[in-house]
């Protein structure tokens, strides 16, 4: 015999609801990659869950910070003496110094998103 969290689950309860509450239902499951009755336990029984809007966010810092580490490596390979002549790499370094002010960008953008507020425009 199995020892699934499906096995363990054999009571049933039913809840009677309107078409409106079910869409509702429907709606914060489907954001939070749950199905209903995931969503429902999880509120009955004070189980905390990470919308999926927060997954991909923190998977989008994750990236941000992995090239800020990448571009923060390039950079001080250059300034530790290891290049000969700066001079002559003034395009290549003003590119790097653009790609980390990307970068930032999109590390404040997944938080705003995580965080649920919008960029102002």
């Amino acid at each position: 015999m199995s020892n699934s969290e499906n096995r363990k689950k054999t009571k049933i309860d039913q809840v009677r609801l309107t078409p409106e509450e079910r869409e509702e239902l429907e709606i914060k499951a489907a954001a939070y990659g749950v199905s209903r009755a995931h969503l429902m336990r999880a509120g009955a029984l004070d189980m905390r869950l990470t919308s999926v809007v927060d997954r991909e966010g923190i998977e989008s810092l994750d990236k941000a910070v992995a090239d800020l580490g990448r571009l923060g490596g390039l950079f001080k390979h250059w300034l530790t003496g290891e290049m000969k002549s700066p001079a002559g790499h003034v395009p290549q370094i003003m590119q790097l110094l653009r790609d980390i002010e990307a970068t930032q960008k999109e590390a404040k953008a997944a938080i705003l998103k995580i965080s649920g507020k919008r960029k102002k425009t």
